[in-house]
């Protein structure tokens, strides 16, 4: 006797905001921003009903299920950080 079973899914989002930020950065040092989404990761069991029988069975579990991806939490909540270094003698010579 053999069981297969194949699970696919696709999820899709998109989201455009603006915002605007100031970094001060003293003279002689270059400066960034770095700006992540908030994401989560799921694991544990995954568990699946069907309106009729699937091969013998209304419900299946799925073990060591993982799912991870984008929180849906609003653009504010996301990790901002405002970055600043020291520039190298080739960067100076190259940009100032």
């Amino acid at each position: 006797m053999a069981v297969e079973v194949s699970y696919n899914h696709s999820w899709s989002t998109s989201h455009t905001d603006a915002e605007s930020n100031t970094v001060n950065i003293p003279a002689g040092h270059k400066g960034w921003i770095e700006r992540g989404t908030a994401k989560q990761k799921a694991t544990g069991w995954h568990e699946i009903h069907f309106g009729s029988r699937y091969y013998g069975h209304y419900i299946w579990y799925v073990n060591n299920y993982q799912s991870s991806g984008y929180t849906g939490d609003k653009p504010s909540l996301d990790c901002v950080n405002f970055k600043d270094a020291a520039m190298t003698s080739g960067e100076r010579s190259a940009h100032c």
